[in-house]
């Protein structure tokens, strides 16, 4: 449901890198860091650099915007059918109540997602309607959940997070007409 989004990366000593070094497509200093959306290392082509972040960073804030991301997550919720319960043999232990500690801590950090913001209370409150009706989804809720939240953290670390972004991208000039 979750992945990443960032700007492409070439890592040393693959082909892709190669191939940017003979064209000059390389920034001379600038971290190889696929996972922030915010850097690269490759000059892009037919747009300046500048151009290329400002649209994934325009991107990146639509996607994560609670409204957008809580589409997604109810529609795929409700696109799921009903599992069936699982039957317990005789002595097994019930895994609700097994749960390790890192499980207690993921589940104490997903009850603060409603403190984000008025956004994501509205957003936590109809996801939790949804849960009343198909409980058996709270480790896909729980899971999804952290992942924004930790998308949303590194973010605001990053100072890429804009509460409220543009409805449209960035306009686009062509990098041959500068």
């Amino acid at each position: 449901m979750l992945g990443s989004l960032g700007a492409l990366v070439a890592p040393a000593a693959t082909p892709l890198h190669e191939r940017m070094a003979r064209q000059n497509r390389l920034v001379s200093q600038g971290a190889e860091v696929a996972a922030a959306p915010w850097n690269t290392n490759i000059i892009p082509h037919q747009m300046t650099r500048e151009q290329l972040l400002q649209g994934i960073r325009w991107l990146c804030n639509r996607l994560y915007q609670p409204s957008a991301f809580g589409e997604r997550v109810l529609r795929f919720m409700d696109s799921l059918g009903r599992r069936r319960a699982r039957r317990h043999s005789k002595g097994e232990r019930d895994p609700i109540g097994d749960l390790r500690p890192v499980d207690h801590d993921s589940l104490a950090l997903v009850l603060k997602f409603e403190r984000l913001g008025p956004e994501e209370k509205e957003l936590w409150s109809r996801i939790t309607r949804e849960l009343y009706k198909k409980p058996e989804l709270l480790g896909f809720v729980k899971g999804t959940l952290l992942q924004y939240m930790q998308i949303r953290y590194m973010y605001e670390q990053g100072h890429f997070w804009e509460s409220r972004p543009a409805l449209k991208p960035p306009p686009l000039q062509s990098a041959l007409s500068i």
